[in-house]
């Protein structure tokens, strides 16, 4: 605990070097797909005859959200089998798939325009709230520039209260970010750094009024950096890469170091049909302080040919492979054949059906990133979908009222579900179905835009879960619910509004592993914006409205109502 974050990096980035020989294990496979990669590349590049000028703006948008942090108050992740839009969110949940945050931070809602003037170059946000909820953020960018922009922002948000004995309950987070982008005739080059700390506590523990906020305390250091290209001089053969760096350690001295490299080909044919191939590596190494860091590898790649029979009828056709050296199978390599059908059955009617499947990289910060209570040492492994079948509908029903249903079918392997540690209830493990689970899917969409000004949204997803060595499918939703909605009045005032439930959650009695049906989560949350001039907004934010004691994971009992209330001044 005594080394620094500065000296934990450059040992792992050693480590790093190291692990990088593994690929001793899958060396001729993944020469091989190196060598179908460039050799595709080159054939077709060959064939690109003139090349275009092709003039491409990178804009990095900025919306009037409290910052983009690990807010631990959000849903089990449904984990829908097929990529819908648009995603599933949460008023009270991170960005996309993400599991619970306890201060239910109630965000500004996306609006589909910034409401600032675009010549604003910075803004500042400032505010605070009951349970000691103190937020701010500070981003500046530098005016649009035609060969490139830099942008930084710094952020905390901070809840020093909780539900439980104050401040043993609370939790927070800060950060900084840099990133930028260079234009250049052939290629843009993308680049970002940033630095997150957040804090947590375990008082899901019996004896929470007994222990000291020191020993319930929980904290993580997360440093990210990325660099990438896009080539923007040939309209038909584009290329994209990445090479991302992460490095994570937390207050039970476990440290883990993800290198991951990607890089995507895109070529254009005739009639619109394309080919689209993406190679991506994962180096995972982590280390906990009386055991050795250890190398778990992901290498995968994917080919899909899209093409149109006829006009209606739009076609991808393909396959991945994976390899990887998780040892909670013997199977290293993995096939997974893909395919979609799109028919456009008439103007307003459209029909897909989808073969899919993947190797979705688990780690240990992505798994902190969704419960923050983890125990020390868990198991980790990746999660392998296997087989995906789903078909969905999508329709206008009504003049500016759109409509989606569909449903899936998945067989998964190595899937995550949480469950308490039995000799430490407030701290929690990741329990892999070691079989198959078998995961269906149904969800029904509306949704009504008359204009920027007023939109609403309702969904609903039904799941259920079939383990094959786990008794329940711990901690996850058999049905979800969310509405959102949001008003301007004039010109000066926006309402925005969302509701959630989340039923059938289940836990494990730790004591005797009898099975808990967890209350089902209702919550209603509330923002109102005031435009007071062109470069001043008053925000009042209310979540949890009906004061709801529920639990999103067993023993954490959530913040009852709460009110926060700030500015945000653009200069």
């Amino acid at each position: 605990m005594g080394e620094s974050i500065i000296k934990k990096i450059s040992k792992r980035m050693n480590l790093v070097k190291i692990n990088m020989n593994y690929a001793g294990d899958h060396k001729r496979s993944i020469l091989l797909i190196l060598f179908f990669i460039f050799t595709y590349s080159a054939t077709f590049s060959q064939q690109t005859g003139e090349l275009e000028n092709v003039e491409i703006e990178i804009v990095k948008e900025r919306k009037l959200q409290v910052p983009n942090a690990e807010r631990k108050f959000s849903k089990v992740a449904p984990q829908a089998s097929d990529p819908i839009y648009p995603p599933i969110t949460y008023s009270f949940s991170q960005t996309q798939i993400s599991l619970p945050e306890l201060n239910l931070p109630i965000r500004p809602l996306k609006l589909k325009k910034d409401e600032f003037n675009p010549s604003h170059n910075a803004y500042l946000r400032l505010g605070m709230g009951n349970f000691l909820s103190p937020y701010g953020e500070l981003y500046y960018t530098n005016k649009k520039q035609e060969k490139g922009k830099i942008a930084a922002n710094a952020w905390f948000d901070i809840f020093d209260r909780g539900p439980v004995q104050k401040a043993k309950s609370g939790n927070g987070n800060y950060g900084l970010r840099l990133n930028g982008s260079l234009h250049q005739k052939r290629l843009t080059l993308l680049s970002e750094v940033d630095y997150q700390q957040s804090f947590w506590h375990f008082y899901g523990n019996p004896n929470v009024a007994d222990i000291s906020k020191n020993d319930l305390r929980q904290s993580f250091n997360r440093f990210n950096l990325s660099a990438g290209f896009i080539t923007t001089e040939n309209k038909k053969s584009t290329f994209s890469g990445q090479a991302k760096f992460q490095f994570m350690s937390d207050r039970l001295d476990a440290d883990e170091t993800i290198l991951n490299f990607q890089i995507a080909h895109l070529y254009q044919l005739k009639d619109n049909n394309t080919i689209e191939t993406k190679f991506e590596q994962f180096i995972i190494n982590r280390e906990y302080v009386a055991i050795d860091a250890k190398a778990r590898n992901l290498t995968s790649l994917q080919s899909i040919y899209t093409f149109s029979l006829f006009p209606e009828l739009t076609i991808s056709a393909g396959a991945g492979i994976a390899l990887e050296n998780d040892t909670i199978d013997n199977k290293e390599f993995h096939f997974y054949p893909k395919a979609t059908a799109t028919y456009q059955l008439s103007k307003q009617v459209r029909i897909k059906g989808y073969l899919d499947g993947n190797m979705k990289p688990i780690t240990l910060n992505s798994l902190s990133l969704e419960n923050p209570w983890l125990a020390p040492n868990i198991s980790i492994a990746h999660t392998n979908e296997a087989l995906v079948l789903g078909a969905q509908i999508e329709s206008t029903i009504a003049k500016k009222v759109d409509a989606q249903a569909g449903f899936s079918v998945a067989s998964i392997k190595n899937l995550y579900f949480f469950n308490q540690f039995q000799s430490q209830q407030e701290k929690f493990v990741a329990q892999f179905d070691k079989g198959a689970t078998e995961r269906t899917n149904f969800f029904l969409q509306l949704q009504y835009a008359a204009s920027t000004r007023t939109w609403f949204t309702i969904r609903y997803d039904g799941f259920s879960y079939n383990t094959d060595t786990l008794a329940r499918a711990w901690h996850r939703p058999s049905t979800v619910l969310q509405t959102t909605a949001s008003h301007l009045i004039g010109n000066k005032l926006r309402i925005s509004a969302d509701f959630n439930f989340l039923g059938g959650l289940r836990a494990q009695n730790p004591q005797n592993e009898s099975i808990v049906a967890l209350p089902n989560v209702v919550d209603l949350s509330t923002k109102v914006d005031y435009f007071l001039r062109e470069k001043m907004i008053v925000t009042f934010q209310l979540a949890n409205i009906l004061n709801q004691d529920y639990q999103q994971y067993q023993f954490y009992n959530v913040r009852g109502f709460q009110l926060r209330a700030g500015f945000t001044w653009s200069f």
